[in-house]
């Protein structure tokens, strides 16, 4: 069996307020623990949700490419560099943020919470200015995987591949590079990765191999998989 880590959703780190919950798989901010450290070029990954027409904004100390994937409803996204943006579940938005720069999620809704994935990756310094995309996720079937890019597109860039599999569903992944690792993240349902159980918003993470297989567990299961640079 593959070596792995796994990262189980009741043990994440918990902020919450009347308006906002996030919920850090990794160590983010004041929740640290030895036992949820960062994974490669995967610096964090939070499950947060925002209450109605609430905004929060967000600041880091390194140069991170942040991506925002919208689980249930849509929010507005803004930096300094760019306009305003609408993202949409079933898409995802990839941003380049500088060191020091603050941007912004709001909840356009007057009645209804907000839940979204917000994800972040080391990058390298660059002198460029900051770049962003926005991408529909186009489930074209049941049971395969749907990839998306990043910005910059480099064989050093992360990977995302995302999919809605019905329960005894088979799936693999090919790694396009053995030297890098992967980090799977159950959305919804349940999942056997590699042989291991993971269930609703469990993380795993996965190194020296070149094929992940799973199998969904329940049906309409919703699993992602980041590629990432390990070194």
């Amino acid at each position: 069996m593959n070596p792995a880590n796994i990262f189980n959703s009741a043990k994440r780190g918990v902020k919450e307020t009347a308006n906002y919950t996030c919920y850090s798989t990794f160590c983010f901010n004041d929740s640290q623990n030895e036992y949820r450290e960062p994974f490669g070029q995967l610096k964090f990954l939070n499950d947060e949700s925002l209450s109605p027409l609430e905004s929060g904004t967000y600041t880091h100390e390194e140069d991170t490419q942040v991506l925002l994937l919208p689980i249930t409803g849509a929010l507005n996204y803004c930096h300094a560099a760019h306009n305003e943006v609408l993202v949409r579940s079933e898409q995802v938005k990839v941003i380049e943020v500088k060191k020091g720069a603050s941007y912004t999620f709001t909840n356009p809704f007057e009645k209804e919470w907000i839940n979204y994935l917000h994800i972040g990756f080391k990058i390298s310094a660059s002198q460029q200015e900051p770049q962003s995309t926005l991408q529909d996720i186009q489930f074209r079937k049941m049971d395969e995987l749907v990839s998306f890019g990043f910005t910059g597109e480099t064989k050093d860039q992360p990977l995302g591949s995302i999919g809605i599999y019905q329960g005894r569903s088979e799936g693999h992944y090919n790694l396009r590079n053995p030297n890098n690792g992967v980090f799977v993240y159950i959305i919804k349902g349940a999942f056997e990765v590699q042989g291991r159980l993971l269930e609703h918003r469990d993380g795993l993470s996965l190194w020296d191999t070149e094929e992940i297989e799973f199998e969904a567990l329940s049906n309409n299961a919703i699993i992602l998989l980041l590629e990432i640079k390990l070194k």
